[in-house]
């Protein structure tokens, strides 16, 4: 069998070259890269009018790198291991200068051709002792693509002149980039700078590479601008300052996470308050050098960083990723959610923590490079893999963390959801003085003066001590000493003692254990106080209800004299003198009284009409309707019996022996099991609802509005009723609707006065229905513009 090999086409060049890296920074990038996996602690950046010159004091090549690494395609030295054979830059050396490989792809050297059409590249090594120039023209490899790569020529000889590189150092790699492709003016430039900046961790405490851009053409317009006082992202010229670090400073909340091969350590801080460090096994076995920094920016932090920077932190971006000191892009770009910090916040509430609040940055330190490889095209994250898997779920528990004690110490979002306090009034005076907090470099005030943020920080270390995989070495007992708030028994819920006692045996806090026991002890004391106090205001109720009982039956004994004066009238006159009588100025007691003599005539009337129906269901011989009537006539008849032997007690308050149940439940119930069994008239429809609100009520009340409403709409002509309930905050609406004649806008205002009537009634139906809303506390409402009306009664 014959053995054929691959060609390589010239065209390979553009592939790897100005069509993989897809923009001009990133060209850059890659080159200022290769200087840092060099060892060069400066690179310089100049501008010319059709060149760019990228210099750096690395340790440079020779002939023989040059000839069998830098021109051979997809080679890496650095990622066989043989870049630093030497002895001085053995692994140890690139530990002790605390640098790993930042690149190891072997293209990276091609970005040169994405920025201009030529190249000169000059270097020298410390054991040369000639400098070594290569002449790389690009088109040369675009004119033939039938042409084999390898047979393309690029021009080299060698120097015996002397080169200074940056610093006067004698060794270092010179690029010198012209024909380029693009206009490098200067807002272009400036956009480079800003890039390069946030190149190297900005973050970092390294002070061993730096960055300097030189322009001749643009000092001109930088000394007008540091005249203006402009700040120095606006100053082309120059070294790369690391100016975010002082923006940050002490004036954020913001969580440090360390991870070794072992484990995880992890400190909080608040505006420069320690808040709590704990340690924990390290579960992620991929992962073996990981630092994380996040900031959370209130308001306070976002204003301060827009004054020291010129620009607004969500356009200088969120969290960054960097391997071996360098970002890997668009990890932290404005706009980019690699991280799924936004998408997150879209499924939730406000209490998570998007970019827009965020800041900070991920560094990896790896030799493992293929572990957190990069795309290709240099700027679309990494590959995925077990490994960065694991990174990503590492970031979630670091995010969430912090989100944690944010939302909930800081915002209060928990104060109603774990009810923390006795009422929802002591809640939203608590979150609301926590609103001054936004604005505040310190935390002074959630430390020092707010109960809600105290507890809810109790609740977040009682968490992680119940964590057996977490070690609590520190958590501000200034922050968890709610013994000293004035108004904590009486406004706390008192679980908080027992979550504080939690705490004190596992961290044999025993400073915390007698606190929590004299805690207890006044709890008692308080609560005896408390039950003495309810006891003497219910023997004084008894008295009360005694009194008020001893007056109605009195009241009563007078209106039963009154009424057998009057009882030798005929029946004409006392039908006349009826509606005299209950229009004058009649007490309460007799109102009320007229009230259940009225609903007893009209269930009386209601017996009779179910009667007729019966009796003609037997006549058709419906058994099963017959039944539905004869049972809902013993149903009002019990009813009867109920007002009658009500009254019979000489107390005419018609709120009757109170029950406290599911008002929802009970209407609906009613209704369906009740009214509607032997009702034909009328069509009654109640929704399905999953609506409950448990209230204290007397039944007997609820049957008189029901009732009244429904007599109302008979009389309307009505053919359907509906009964509807919604949740309106804390109040639960009925909502009671019929297809009658509806209520003009002309009798509207009068339809609740007392004996009004359209129908030659006795005009107390709707009378009664107010009564009893105004005893049970609940606003009633018409609407009168739907078709037919609608009663809307609101339950508190």
């Amino acid at each position: 069998m014959d053995k054929v090999q691959f060609k390589v086409s010239s065209a390979i060049k553009d592939l790897v070259g100005k069509d993989l890296i897809r923009n001009d920074n990133i060209a850059v990038f890659e080159l200022v890269k290769n200087s840092y996996d060099a060892f060069a602690s400066k690179v310089v950046i100049i501008f010319e009018s059709d060149k760019i010159t990228i210099a750096d004091n690395g340790k440079g090549m020779t002939f023989d790198d040059l000839k069998n690494k830098w021109l051979f395609l997809a080679y890496s030295a650095k990622k066989d291991g043989s870049e630093d054979a030497e002895d001085e830059k053995q692994q140890s050396y690139r530990d002790k200068i605390g640098r790993h490989y930042a690149g190891a792809k072997g293209v990276g050297r091609f970005s040169c051709d994405r920025l201009g059409e030529n190249l000169q590249l000059t270097t020298k090594k410390k054991e040369s002792k000639q400098t070594e120039r290569l002449i790389v023209h690009w088109k040369d490899f675009e004119k033939d693509q039938k042409k084999e790569f390898i047979d393309i020529n690029v021009e080299h000889d060698s120097l015996d002149e002397k080169v200074s590189f940056p610093e006067r150092k004698n060794t270092g790699t010179i690029l010198e980039i012209s024909g380029l492709r693009e206009n490098w003016d200067r807002p272009k430039i400036l956009e480079l700078k800003r890039s390069l900046e946030k190149l190297i961790n900005p973050l970092s405490d390294t002070s061993s590479f730096s960055i300097e851009i030189v322009c001749e053409n643009e000092k001109k317009q930088d000394a007008e601008e540091i005249k203006k006082n402009a700040h120095d992202r606006d100053i082309v010229n120059g070294v790369l300052k690391n100016s975010i670090a002082k923006v940050i400073g002490l004036k954020t909340t913001k969580i440090d996470v360390s991870l070794n091969a072992d484990s995880i350590e992890t400190l909080l801080i608040d505006r420069d308050t320690k808040i709590y460090q704990i340690k924990e096994k390290n579960t992620f076995d991929k992962l073996k050098a990981v630092k994380i920094s996040l900031y959370f920016l209130n308001r306070a932090a976002k204003k301060n960083f827009t004054e020291e920077m010129g620009i607004q932190p969500v356009k200088y971006g969120s969290v960054f990723l960097f391997r071996n000191g360098f970002r890997i892009l668009p990890f932290g770009n404005p706009g980019d959610d690699s991280w799924k910090l936004d998408y997150r916040a879209q499924q939730g509430y406000n209490r998570f923590l998007g970019t827009r609040d965020l800041f900070g940055r991920v560094d990896i330190q790896t030799d493992k490079i293929d572990e957190f490889k990069e795309v290709s095209s240099r700027d679309g994250g990494l590959i995925e893999s077990e490994t960065t898997i694991q990174l990503l779920r590492l970031f979630d528990v670091v995010h969430h963390r912090l989100e944690r004690y944010v939302s909930g110490v800081l915002w209060g979002e928990a104060f109603l959801r774990r009810q923390y306090f006795k009422d929802k009034a002591e809640v939203e005076r608590n979150r609301a003085l926590l609103s001054q907090d936004k604005d505040s470099d310190s935390a002074e005030y959630v430390i020092n003066s707010s109960l809600g943020s105290k507890i809810d920080f109790v609740q977040l270390v009682k968490t992680l001590i119940s964590d057996e995989n977490i070690d609590v070495i520190y958590y501000n007992k200034d922050l968890a000493n709610i013994f000293e708030e004035p108004n904590l028994f009486d406004n706390a819920n008192p679980q908080v003692i027992t979550d504080l006692e939690r705490i004190a045996e596992n961290t044999k806090d025993g400073k915390l254990m007698a606190s929590v026991e004299d805690a207890r002890k006044k709890i008692a004391e308080l609560q005896k106080q408390k039950e003495d106090a309810e006891k003497r205001a219910e023997e004084a109720n008894l008295r009360a209800e005694k009194a008020s009982q001893e007056r109605d039956q009195a009241q009563y004994n007078a209106q039963i004299a009154e009424a057998k004066q009057n009882k030798a009238e005929s029946e004409n006159k006392r039908m006349r003198s009826e509606n005299l009588f209950l229009s004058s100025d009649v007490n309460k007691d007799v109102k009320q009284l007229a009230s259940l003599q009225h609903h007893i005539t009209h269930t009386s009337s209601f017996i009779h009409a179910l009667a007729l129906k019966a009796i003609d269901a037997i006549n058709s011989d419906n058994k099963e309707k017959s039944i539905s009537f004869i049972q809902r006539i013993i149903f009002e008849n019990t009813k009867i019996a109920t007002l009658s032997n009500f009254v019979s007690k000489a107390k005419f308050d018609l709120m009757s022996k109170k029950i406290t149940k599911d008002i929802v439940a009970f209407v609906n119930e009613y209704m369906n099991n009740v009214y509607s069994l032997a009702n034909e008239d009328m069509n009654i429809s109640v929704a399905e609802t999953t609506i409950s609100h448990e209230l204290q009520f007397a039944p007997i009340d609820l049957i008189v509005v029901l009732d009244s409403l429904l007599d109302n709409s008979r009389k309307a002509e009505a053919k359907n009723i509906t009964i509807q309930w919604e949740e309106k905050g804390s109040t639960v609406l009925l909502n009671f609707s019929d297809d009658g004649h509806g209520i003009s806008d002309e009798i509207l205002p009068k339809v609740f006065d007392y004996r009004f009537s359209t129908t030659n009634g006795g005009g107390l139906g709707l009378y009664h229905v107010q009564e009893i809303c105004k005893k049970m506390n609940v606003d009633i409402q018409i609407d009168n513009k739907c078709h037919g009306v609608k009663f809307i009664f609101a339950f508190k």
